[in-house]
């Protein structure tokens, strides 16, 4: 039912490659290289499948690289959240949204990592885009990154009947309520680390980051550390426990 190939991309570490799957031999999801050698790896690849179309999870470059090219030799539609029509430097032939089927194929629309991300169900099998990943952590950066339609996204997929996910990155998760747990989990311990920072006296996101990861994670990578703090405050000031001014944060 699903086969999958990685090709490299330019991911965010510790991920190298994303993974472009087939969907019942003829649904390409995600042909994501960018770059000529893996074009032509996964060119190789696919030419063993009688392929119908190009599906998208959502617009991220290390998603939609090789699209066009994939597209082209095949003469193969593009199909995506309408979201991501509108957001991907190509065509869009026809989307799909919450409660859509594709060919037994049932549509989630999961925002929160991306505006139109959407995810795949059937029979047990989830192909999760961006949701999670094996390896690593998924990255919110607003202002297309949402802490709560991402809780909210994770939570509704907790409730599938799902034995298997398909993630981009890394391989298949064969126990997928412990890996939303986690994830769960891991975004709300991140939170309460951040309410912590803030009574300790940090204002900025990057006051935060030096609290909270310390010398974790390297110096360089602070500024991207700090855009995820900004999601977690902005989450905290829509529930009325943060205020902010400019690019300093207070709790109430």
């Amino acid at each position: 039912m699903i086969q999958r190939f990685p090709v490299r991309t330019p991911t965010l570490p510790p991920a190298t490659h994303t993974n472009c799957y087939v969907l019942d031999g003829v649904t390409v999801v995600e042909p994501a290289s960018p770059y000529a050698d893996e074009q032509a790896r996964l060119e190789e690849w696919l030419g063993q499948f009688p392929l119908e179309r190009i599906l998208l999870t959502h617009h991220h470059m290390d998603h939609i690289g090789g699209v066009e090219r994939v597209r082209e030799k095949w003469d193969l539609p593009v199909i995506s959240h309408p979201w991501t029509a509108d957001n991907v430097p190509f065509p869009v032939d026809s989307t799909l949204d919450e409660g859509d089927d594709l060919h037994g194929w049932d549509v989630f629309f999961t925002p929160g990592h991306a505006p139109g991300h959407l995810c795949f169900v059937k029979q047990g099998h989830l192909v999760c885009g961006d949701m999670v990943a094996s390896e690593g952590t998924i990255i919110l950066d607003p202002p297309e990154g949402d802490l709560g339609l991402y809780l909210d996204s994770l939570e509704r997929l907790r409730e599938l009947p799902v034995e298997v996910m398909y993630p981009a990155h890394g391989a298949p998760i064969t126990d997928p309520i412990a890996k939303l747990n986690e994830y769960i989990t891991h975004r709300n311990k991140r939170t309460d680390q951040i309410r912590s920072a803030l009574r300790q006296g940090a204002l900025t996101p990057l006051e935060i980051v030096e609290i909270v990861y310390g010398d974790t994670i390297p110096r360089f990578v602070y500024p991207l550390a700090a855009r995820q703090a900004v999601c977690h405050l902005q989450w905290l000031e829509a529930r009325g426990e943060v205020a902010v001014e400019g690019d300093t944060w207070r709790p109430l």
